[in-house]
């Protein structure tokens, strides 16, 4: 068998196939998303607000907590008023009244309105943290995009240049008459797939670090 008469296109599609599983590296800087991820949390309008709610929520629990002190009123009493017809006297200090009243309602709803007021508190810290964890998926999400934009563009880039060598290649090797004129416009067509889609990953990349960076600014 002549090894000659093995087509230019099996050639092709074995080199390309070599070197798209070689030098396709996924690169995650994690340190990166996590500082990403602090910045989105920082300039989050509606995560300030809720930390708001959540204090509102922690001050309300405090007073609902020290409100069984208010169930309790104490009245003190320290004048005596005397007469004997003849000599009337008003004295300070000498008898003292001190009365304790207890607002049985406000003392035995206590633990239910501590109970509902721990549960608005809970419920605050949970909406907080939704929607933390919400921001965090977009945003790894459109840094999935990023990344795999620029890996996907450092692949074709490659690619686009072991297309040209195999151009020129194929372009001597049809001079000297070993391959057709099918086999050039075959490697000609799959280096302009790969230039057109070299653009693409270019713009995908780049709106995507557009949309990183309206996450993470102000």
């Amino acid at each position: 068998m002549n090894v000659k008469k093995i087509t230019i296109s099996l050639f092709i599609f074995m080199l390309y196939s070599i070197q798209t599983y070689a030098q396709f590296e996924t690169n995650i800087n994690y340190k990166l998303l996590d500082s990403l991820k602090e910045l989105r949390y920082d300039v989050a309008y509606s995560l300030k607000i809720q930390q708001e709610d959540i204090f509102a929520a922690q001050q309300a629990l405090y007073s609902t907590q020290k409100s069984w002190l208010a169930s309790f009123t104490i009245g003190v009493s320290s004048f005596r008023y005397s007469s004997d017809g003849a000599i009337t006297q008003i004295s300070a200090f000498s008898d003292i009244g001190i009365t304790l009243s207890l607002d049985l309602y406000s003392f035995a709803s206590l633990n239910n309105r501590i109970r509902i007021a721990k549960h608005e508190l809970r419920k605050k810290e949970y909406q907080y943290l939704s929607q933390q964890k919400a921001m965090e998926r977009e945003l790894v999400g459109v840094y999935s995009t990023y990344l795999l934009a620029v890996e996907k563009l450092k692949l074709l880039t490659s690619q686009e240049s072991n297309q040209l060598e195999i151009l020129n290649l194929v372009k001597e090797k049809f001079l000297r008459g070993e391959a057709k004129i099918d086999d050039y416009l075959a490697v000609e067509e799959l280096l302009e797939k790969t230039r057109i889609a070299k653009i693409e990953a270019e713009v995908a990349s780049e709106m995507a670090y557009k949309e990183l960076q309206i996450l993470t600014t102000d």
